[in-house]
């Protein structure tokens, strides 16, 4: 199940770098760390109490960002305008 995640998470990286702000490319990267953490503990190829911290700390970041995230898109449509930044793309 890990892999499928982190294989998803992988390949949507670069639509969601050309199509999102980039506050939500930022809460996407630490997905790209965590996951394969993830899938090689799993797999018995990385130590699960080295490991799994480093994994935990990108989840909690990313759950930072994204709860940033959210109240900004609130925010925003609230007020009609870009009150908390989100930024633009960061392909384009």
């Amino acid at each position: 199940t890990w892999i499928t995640i982190w294989m998803s998470i992988l390949l949507w990286t670069p639509a969601i770098l050309k199509l999102y702000p980039v506050v939500m490319s930022l809460g996407l990267m630490p997905l790209n760390v965590a996951f394969p953490i993830i899938v090689f503990v799993n797999l018995g190829m990385l130590s699960p109490a080295t490991w799994l911290p480093v994994s935990g700390y990108a989840h909690g970041l990313t759950g930072l960002v994204f709860l940033y995230l959210g109240g900004a898109f609130v925010v925003n449509a609230v007020f009609g305008r870009e009150v908390m930044y989100l930024g633009k793309p960061l392909i384009r």
